[in-house]
């Protein structure tokens, strides 16, 4: 009780939660080289490491034999008579049902697995730090333990549940747990992304009964059934919701993030929430025509002035012809890019038969800068 630095301190410490004063203090403490605070440093990595890996252990067999004998030995001589005859095998019949009814309703009963749908570059795999990298094709089977990471290309996992993750070029992530219940109702699983940007497509669950979260070392994401985007930096964490909602946990608090909200979590810091991290609107060229009352009803249209500086661009239509729209990089309809569909930032605006293209510059900006991040 009297050394300077307690062992809450250290596991703080080491979850990123202490104020700057005690973080000074520990760190001080830590440098002279105490032994004691290093032992307990050591155990507490060790203690974090295995807690991001859960199952079943089975007992052995000879002990499993040593307490069926132990019943067998105290089970009782059966009565001559009972009143109600039929009573041991409707108390049979109950134990049954009880016993289907926790198979089915606890979420780690059985143990599942993963396949690889498809890759666009190198795919690798290993289970446990002992044994060695191995490569993956379409068709691979993969299981709870595992570890995978995406090398030069993007790769696609499908769970058992018939969820998805879409890795990016140098994406890693580990099946800490794919387990179900008996008939696939009850179910958990859990994945640590220690580094890279992964896009989740996760299946609806039943609600207290599955459950689907994601680790990284600065937050734990949970949902029920939704499309998000994951971007570890080995810094910061860095959350998109594109579809739902999903529960944040990050150092010092937690949060809802609706669809289209953007939130990053920091070691030691409060999480930033806002919409989805996308560049300010750019004024596009003025020659870009746009509907209103200032339209003249005949004859070669002419830009619109307006209050938004001029930048530089596509030239302005040559006089007597219709001016041409400027290309996009997408279409602006909801639909993204990606296997998985994912809906984009755009939007469109609905016009009339005889009006000319209302300009927004946000859906064209937003569109862009989405198509440009996830090509990269």
């Amino acid at each position: 009780m009297n050394h300077p630095v307690t062992f809450e301190d250290l596991a703080d410490w080491l979850d990123g939660q202490l104020s700057p004063e005690a973080l000074q203090r520990v760190e001080g403490h830590l440098a002279a080289g105490c032994a004691a605070c290093q032992r307990d440093l050591a155990w507490l990595r060790r203690f974090k490491e295995a807690a991001r890996s859960e199952g079943l252990a089975q007992p052995p067999p000879s002990a499993v034999a040593q307490v069926k004998a132990a019943f067998r030995a105290r089970r009782p001589a059966p009565s001559p008579r009972l009143a109600w005859p039929h009573l041991p095998r409707l108390a049979a019949l109950v134990v049954l049902a009880a016993l289907a009814a926790c198979l089915t309703l606890i979420p780690t009963v059985l143990a599942r697995g993963a396949t690889v749908s498809a890759v666009g570059g190198a795919l690798e795999a290993r289970h446990g730090e002992a044994s060695a990298w191995q490569a993956l094709a379409v068709g691979s089977l993969l299981a709870e333990g595992d570890r995978v990471r995406a090398l030069g290309g993007t790769a696609e996992l499908a769970l058992f549940d018939g969820s998805r993750l879409e890795l990016q070029p140098d994406a890693e992530v580990t099946l800490t747990s794919l387990r179900s219940g008996l008939f696939g109702i009850a179910r958990q699983v859990a994945l640590y992304q220690p580094t890279g940007t992964v896009r989740y497509a996760v299946q609806p669950l039943t609600p207290q009964l599955a459950t689907f979260a994601v680790v990284s070392p600065e937050a734990r994401v949970t949902v029920q059934g939704t499309r998000f985007v994951v971007t570890a930096t080995g810094t910061e964490t860095r959350v998109q919701v594109l579809e739902g909602t999903v529960m944040l946990v990050g150092a010092l608090d937690s949060a809802l993030v609706h669809a289209g909200e953007d939130v990053v979590a920091a070691p030691g810091a409060r999480l930033r929430i806002g919409p989805r991290g996308l560049p300010a609107p750019t004024p596009q060229p003025s020659a870009r025509p746009t509907a209103g009352p200032t339209q003249e009803p005949s004859g070669p249209r002419r830009a619109t002035p307006t209050s938004r500086p001029a930048q530089p661009g596509p030239a302005a239509p040559a006089p007597g012809g219709s001016p041409k729209a400027s290309p996009t990089p997408g279409p602006t309809d909801g639909s993204g890019p990606g296997p998985m569909h994912t809906p984009g930032p755009g939007g469109s605006g609905t016009q009339g038969p005889h009006a000319e293209p209302m300009y927004h510059p946000r859906p064209f900006v937003a569109l862009y800068s989405w198509r440009t991040e996830w090509a990269e």
